[in-house]
């Protein structure tokens, strides 16, 4: 597990991961993952779980996909600075605003086998 968190840790403190373009490819990609391996992933659910298919597709892959679409429609306004006001020494002097920025690395550990998967992947 370690190295798997350090080599996001490392990925993590080039920037990279900060960029709009980054964060809107990495919901695309997870987009492209569910509807590339959506037949897989319905055989899996219905051999380990005896899940519908119907149901697998609105529940797991319909939760996973809204949150997606919400994130891509609300990344901009989620990423847009917010004016704030100065300490009234520097009003003069200086713009504040406040910026959003990640904190760092977050390894989430999930139960792969039930409704909890779609909840642990959602935001």
């Amino acid at each position: 597990m370690e190295p798997i968190v350090g080599n996001l840790r490392r990925s993590f403190n080039t920037n990279l991961t900060k960029t709009r373009k980054w964060r809107v490819d990495q919901l695309n990609a997870l987009m492209r993952l569910i509807d590339e391996n959506s037949n897989e992933l319905i055989a899996a659910l219905k051999k380990d779980l005896n899940k519908h298919e119907h149901e697998t597709i609105t529940m797991e892959f319909g939760v996973i996909k809204n949150g997606i679409v919400h994130a891509l429609n609300n990344i901009d306004k989620w990423m847009k600075p917010i004016s704030s006001p100065p300490i009234f020494q520097a009003r003069p002097l200086y713009s504040t605003f406040i910026e959003h920025q990640p904190y760092g690395v977050v390894l989430i550990i999930g139960n792969s086998k039930s409704i909890l998967f779609a909840f642990t992947l959602s935001f």
